[in-house]
């Protein structure tokens, strides 16, 4: 995630977290950190539809990043889909990922 972003989302400005990941895609579209962070702020908004897309934009970029499994992982509970959404969690806890 992008050092602005990442401020933003940490001090519960998503609105302002969303449009400075949305920036760094518009220069950068392949950076799966903006994308993950974009996905985290919209399931804080309780937006999981839209963070989903974010999420799985992450995980086609870097799939064996465990933060955006378990990222996924949240989402997919939040949808109410929990078979997919433990799949990635148990993926995180086998060890997938840095």
């Amino acid at each position: 995630m992008g050092n602005r972003g990442r401020a933003y989302l940490t001090k519960g400005l998503l609105d302002r977290a969303i449009a400075d990941f949305d920036a760094q895609l518009e220069i950068a579209p392949r950076n799966a950190n903006a994308y993950s962070g974009r996905a985290l702020a919209y399931l804080t908004l309780r937006n999981p539809p839209r963070a989903l897309v974010d999420a799985d934009r992450a995980f086609e970029l870097q799939p064996n990043e465990a933060f955006v499994l378990q990222l996924r992982g949240r989402i997919l509970m939040a949808l109410g889909r929990r078979e997919e959404a433990l799949r990635d969690l148990r993926e995180v806890l086998n060890g997938k990922g840095p």
